[in-house]
């Protein structure tokens, strides 16, 4: 519950204890996440497990959410926050986190929910490519902007800087695989 407050070491003056704690926690919280992965990994690992769309969404869900946290510790350090805050750094963690993380573990629950409603099964095929288009568009994204941020570039600006043009046609790139790999989900439920 402390982990909140690495979120605002440089947008109010906190108080220097209150920036300790929050440090600490921001460090902490990596020793349950990491072994929740690990135990995640390790289950699957002795379960052999049926590999179906489903549990493809998950791994990458467990990938994104992993890469979402590396990239979040940083942050929760109030020596390099004061240079990534602020910065699409943020961004990309985010990106990592709910896109790479939340929503891949959300669609492959509905992977496993709709036939169990529908009593249909969704194509495999389009849901390959779904997941496909998702990763290469989510992390390409994710990625970008964690470079950008460790680049300086400020985010809740309208125009980056002249020196980082040649990123806007990658980023709206990733961002056009994303959506339409959830143009092939969409599909995919209605044939279903």
């Amino acid at each position: 519950m402390l982990v909140f407050s690495h979120h605002v070491f440089m947008d109010t003056p906190n108080p220097q204890w209150l920036q300790m704690i929050a440090q600490t926690a921001s460090f902490g919280i990596v020793f349950p996440s990491g072994l929740t992965i690990m135990t995640v990994l390790m289950y699957i690992f002795r379960s052999h497990i049926k590999w179906n769309i489903t549990s493809l969404f998950m791994l990458a869900g467990i990938a994104g959410w992993a890469f979402g946290g590396f990239t979040g510790v940083e942050t929760g350090w109030w020596g390099t926050n004061i240079y990534l805050h602020n910065t699409l750094n943020v961004v990309g963690h985010i990106h990592f986190v709910i896109l790479m993380g939340s929503v891949l573990f959300a669609m492959g629950l509905i992977y496993s929910i709709i036939p169990d409603l529908t009593k249909k099964n969704l194509s495999k095929c389009c849901g390959l490519v779904h997941l496909l288009l998702t990763l290469i568009g989510g992390f390409g994204l994710a990625f970008m902007f964690t470079f950008l941020g460790f680049a300086g570039v400020i985010r809740r600006e309208a125009v980056l800087p002249s020196d980082f043009d040649w990123a806007l046609p990658l980023l709206l790139f990733f961002a056009f695989v994303v959506a339409f790999g959830q143009i092939i989900f969409i599909f995919n439920v209605i044939i279903t």
